[in-house]
């Protein structure tokens, strides 16, 4: 294995093209996490000799999502700027803008030439045409937000979402179809945890997942959370849903809640909620650990 270390900064996405080029998105984050607008981003090539090219560099900018395209071109999402761009092989770039509140999770580009993302900050599907329109497409309600996406040869579209197991297709006809996961296939698997591999039946997890889905769906129709006898739902709906919506929260699926809860002071910093103390993180991860989480 061979490293090739950056300056500064860390790369948010990788591509390589038709002509084997290796192209790197890099973020140079501020010093303050209060301050989005004084990060830095970076477009890069990686040589074959191993030494880096910065095709260009620019303040308040964030780039990720390369996505390579047949003449040249390269696309990318930049969400400190809220636009996706293409930077042509020998050209000007090319700056979209799409709606404000939009957050491109991720980009696939199609044979047709139409460049199709993730909208996960209003729940859709959105895709720039070869035309260079900026549409999206509503989704049937009561899904989570989409993540991944594949644009496949014969013009559907693939996708995930945030917290369910199923895949998703939008047809070439305007038709969304779920892919269940099939009980019946999966009976054993193995998955490593800890440095050691466990056997793990996976159709017993899914049923379990089923009925957490069930109970917190049904939480989140009603819009709070478990009761407890040390008070914890009120702390978690002063401190957790002052960083995260009560959907994404309960929908988060979860068998050992320390990582959530530790990732979460980040946000409270950045959205101005007070920190979580040692005794609140402890009362907190074993209030979601009890209630919020399924079996192993």
């Amino acid at each position: 294995m061979t490293d090739y270390p950056l300056d500064e900064g860390w790369p948010t996405s990788i591509a390589i093209d038709r002509s084997d080029r290796v192209w790197v998105s890099i973020l140079v984050p501020s010093a303050d996490p209060k301050e989005k607008t004084a990060s830095r981003g970076k477009l890069a090539q990686l040589g074959r000799d191993g030494r880096w090219r910065v095709v260009f560099e620019r303040k308040r900018s964030c780039p990720m999502n390369l996505t390579p395209a047949p003449d040249g071109s390269l696309w990318f999402s930049d969400h400190c700027r809220g636009t996706i761009e293409r930077q042509r092989a020998n050209g000007p770039r090319q700056v979209f803008r799409p709606h404000p509140d939009s957050f491109a999770q991720k980009m696939s580009l199609a044979p047709d030439g139409t460049l199709w993302f993730a909208d996960s900050g209003r729940n859709k599907l959105g895709r720039i045409t070869s035309k260079g329109r900026i549409e999206y497409i509503d989704r049937p309600d009561e899904t989570d937000p989409p993540f991944a996406v594949l644009a496949t040869r014969r013009g559907d579209l693939v996708f995930s979402e945030f917290y369910n197991y199923n895949i998703n297709r939008l047809t070439k006809s305007g038709e969304f179809v779920e892919h269940l996961v099939n009980l019946g296939e999966r009976h054993n698997g193995r998955e490593a945890r800890e440095g050691e591999v466990c056997l793990v039946k996976f159709a017993s997890r899914i049923v379990d997942k089923q009925e957490m889905d069930r109970r917190r769906a049904e939480e989140v129709r009603l819009g709070r959370l478990k009761p407890a006898a040390d008070g914890a739902e009120r702390l978690a709906e002063q401190k957790c849903l002052s960083c995260h919506d009560a959907r994404r929260l309960l929908l988060s699926r979860r068998s050992d809640w320390s990582p959530s809860i530790g990732r979460m002071q980040e946000y409270m910093q950045i959205r101005n909620v007070a920190p979580l103390t040692v005794e609140e993180k402890q009362t907190l991860v074993r209030y979601f650990n009890t209630n919020y989480s399924f079996g192993r």
